[in-house]
């Protein structure tokens, strides 16, 4: 697992912190800590999908680790305000911003053309809505 450098994963959540960024907002303006969206995400889909935390964060390239990685990747940064792609890198286990970018832009193609990856989709966004993380459903 890549581990980036302590201070420079400090200084990131730094300028989260200026931007104040560390949260989501409902419709209700309640916010909501970043490290609850994460933790609530990775509950999600080891509740959904079997898959742990440790799975998502390891190397393998099976096809099912690489779509929870996607999946993961895009909740986040579609219910968190101006999350820096670099910190979504970290909690996935990404070496850098670029597998992140890579990652989210595949999402759309794979819903619209995997079944199961739909199906995936579908229940985290519903669960999202559910635990209030998210307010409405996301567009692709």
């Amino acid at each position: 697992i890549y581990e980036p450098d302590e201070i420079l994963l400090n200084q990131i959540l730094e300028l989260c912190k200026e931007k104040n960024a560390l949260y989501t907002i409902t419709d209700t303006n309640r916010k909501i800590p970043i490290s609850t969206v994460v933790d609530t995400l990775f509950k999600i889909i080891e509740n959904n999908l079997a898959i742990t935390k440790s799975d998502i964060r390891s190397k393998n390239r099976k096809r099912g680790l690489a779509d929870a990685r996607k999946l993961f990747s895009f909740f986040l940064r579609f219910s968190v305000i101006e999350i820096p792609l670099k910190f979504i890198a970290h909690k996935v286990g990404y070496k850098d911003h670029t597998s992140v970018i890579y990652n989210l832009s595949k999402v759309k193609g794979l819903h619209k053309t995997d079944v199961n990856f739909k199906a995936h989709y579908t229940i985290i966004q519903n669960e999202l809505l559910k635990e209030g993380i998210i307010n409405h459903e996301l567009i692709l």
